[in-house]
């Protein structure tokens, strides 16, 4: 078992405060969307955009970091391969994500350019919890019980976030 540099991990733990602390404060600077009603890709757009837009990318470099150290822990395991390519996948499909924004009440784009943005959305959500998961039952096995917990309990969260009807 190799030990991940700690500038690895330091990213992967840095990298989502980052990306909440600037969702957030770019929330604030755009009044005109309720927050709680309004979907983060609104203020893709939207003043202050570019802000959100990397904060996006460092959170794929995060997951991205969040995957080679898992990788790094158990070199041998096919089954952390594939975790930590489904992890890689949904780096890459959050920084399209960014790339791409979707359309809002203040800036359009077509229906194609729009379902792209959706389904490149929905890849960063499943491929990262999928990659996830994955690697708490690699974890689970290795004596880190919590890490399933709180895979299976983000992955609960964001179905019933997605879901809808629920």
């Amino acid at each position: 078992m190799l030990n991940p540099a700690p500038g690895w991990r330091a990213l992967a733990l840095a990298s989502p405060l980052a990306y909440a602390g600037t969702a957030v404060t770019v929330q604030a600077a755009h009044p005109r969307f309720d927050w709680l009603q309004a979907p983060l890709s609104f203020y893709l757009s939207g003043p202050a955009g570019e802000w959100l837009q990397a904060a996006y990318v460092l959170l794929a470099a995060g997951i991205g970091a969040l995957a080679w150290a898992c990788r790094r822990l158990h070199p041998g395991s096919w089954f952390q391969a594939c975790a930590s390519a489904l992890m890689v996948l949904g780096a890459a499909c959050l920084v399209l994500t960014a790339l791409y924004p979707g359309g809002s009440p203040e800036h359009a784009v077509s229906p194609a350019m729009h379902r792209l943005h959706g389904a490149v959305a929905s890849g960063a959500f499943g491929f990262t919890l999928l990659g996830m998961l994955m690697q708490g039952a690699v974890d689970w096995r290795h004596g880190l019980r919590w890490s399933l917990v709180l895979a299976s309990v983000t992955l609960l969260v964001l179905v019933i976030g997605h879901w809808p009807g629920l």
